[in-house]
């Protein structure tokens, strides 16, 4: 099978009356539907009907249905032989990660990636200097999906640990040493 399927056999200057519907694969999508009009003389005409470079002005619409489908209306009197040509692509997914500090309003940081659907991903926190990973969502890593996938690690001012240790008459007394934490510039 080469790939080429007739549609129907139509009478000149009548109506079509099949609808074509493009159907891809499951992992990919239509990204291009183009229209060659072969008149009598052999004069050919191509039309991007669906996709980048679409015009606006054509004999047939296409339309992306629900399903991920395209649909491509019947032809009115029809005057010239008519060949699609269908063409598909890998789906793409896009992963954005998020790098928030608490009690901000705008992500610190943002790295977006994209890949196949199906292809893994991975992501991982970021040294900010005073701060410190305190939580992150669940899909940290995965697989890319058609759906736009949101990661979101959570950043909090950084604690310290230091000791205190007390001296009287300069002879430092241990059983009081005392560890004690706190955050970064909190008094």
């Amino acid at each position: 099978d080469n790939g080429i399927k007739f549609v129907e056999t139509v009478k000149q200057k009548e109506d079509s009356t099949a609808e074509i519907t493009a159907t891809p694969n499951a992992g990919y999508k239509v990204s291009k539907i183009t229209l060659i009009s072969t008149a009598d003389d052999g004069t050919q005409t191509e039309t991007i009907i669906y996709g980048n470079g679409a015009s606006e002005t054509t004999e047939v619409i296409a339309n992306l249905n629900a399903d991920k489908t395209v649909s491509v209306t019947t032809f009115k009197s029809v005057i010239a032989n008519k060949h699609i040509i269908v063409e598909f692509e890998p789906l793409s997914g896009e992963v954005i990660t998020h790098h928030i500090i608490k009690g901000q309003t705008t992500d610190y940081k943002t790295v977006t990636s994209n890949d196949l659907v199906g292809e893994p991903y991975y992501t991982g926190s970021i040294d900010i200097e005073h701060y410190q990973l305190v939580e992150t969502s669940n899909n940290t890593e995965g697989r890319y999906t058609e759906d736009k996938i949101n990661v979101y690690y959570y950043y909090d001012i950084a604690s310290y640990e230091y000791s205190v240790h007390y001296f009287y008459d300069g002879v430092e007394n241990t059983s009081k040493t005392e560890k004690i934490y706190a955050k970064y510039q909190e008094n």
